[in-house]
């Protein structure tokens, strides 16, 4: 069945451009063969096109998120360096904390 499908189809497309080739001008068949060239000559480019956006857009490896950098500054008037506060006007020392046994 489909044997006899594809020979109809070739008789009609070859009748069909008997048609076409005996009643259109010269330059109307060159502009035909042209598009026809045309477009046959721009589908590997097209593919190729597309198959390189298709790969772009696959998922990459995930990076795993950075967790958040939390800056913790003391209070105005606290020198850590030197373990020393200000409060009541002066400086003063903190103390170490008392060891429990």
């Amino acid at each position: 069945m489909t044997k006899i499908i594809w020979i109809l189809l070739a008789v009609f497309l070859a009748g069909l451009g008997a048609i076409i080739g005996t009643r259109m001008s010269v330059e109307a068949m060159g502009v035909v063969v042209g598009v026809v060239l045309g477009v046959a000559a721009s589908t590997p480019a097209t593919l190729l096109v597309t198959m390189l956006m298709s790969r772009a857009e696959r998922p990459q490896a995930q990076e795993q998120p950075q967790p958040p950098i939390v800056i913790i500054q003391p209070p105005e008037g606290v020198d850590l360096q030197n373990r020393m506060y200000f409060a009541g006007g002066r400086w003063r020392q903190i103390e170490p904390p008392k060891e429990t046994n």
